[in-house]
């Protein structure tokens, strides 16, 4: 027994140095230790592709549930990989904006796309959704093309009024 529990600490030891390592030694993009791991993942669906962030967002968003995070800004950022890469390698960019004052949770991402491109059947069914998330956090959604160019604009809030 003394030598099987050895053992287990030996794995829980080895495994905490991994997930320090490989989680919380490394520099975060944003702050939010979620919204690096949406970055991480969706970036990793297409090659030659860049993301720059822009502002910093503090660990814990009050209110905002991680599973809402996830699926709203995964949702996002996946849109925005599908639509620049339709584009030539040298134009796979997306930009993303963050700011968050304490009441309110700001998100701006930018992209190119290929105005001239196909739609797919399935386009909208993802907004449709974020929408949905945004409007249980009281937030707003708003959408600009501007020839080649797509800005989602996300505002939620993550304090109730009365507090």
């Amino acid at each position: 027994l003394r030598h099987h529990i050895r053992h287990i600490k030996n794995i829980n030891e080895a495994y905490a140095d991994d997930l320090y390592y490989n989680i919380l030694d490394r520099e975060s993009k944003t702050g939010n230790f979620i919204f690096d791991q949406i970055i991480d993942e969706t970036s990793s669906l297409l090659s030659d592709l860049t993301i720059n962030t822009a502002g910093k967002l503090p660990q814990i968003i009050p209110y905002l549930k991680e599973s809402d995070m996830v699926a709203l800004f995964g949702n996002a950022l996946e849109n925005a990989i599908n639509a620049v890469k339709e584009l030539e390698p040298d134009k796979r960019e997306i930009d993303i904006n963050l700011n968050y004052d304490g009441y309110s949770l700001f998100v701006k991402i930018k992209n190119q796309f290929n105005a001239y491109g196909r739609i797919s059947k399935r386009h909208g069914y993802g907004i449709e959704n974020m929408k949905g998330i945004v409007r249980k956090y009281d937030g707003r959604v708003q959408i600009k093309k501007d020839k080649d160019i797509f800005t989602l604009y996300i505002m939620l809030k993550t304090k109730l009024d009365h507090e």
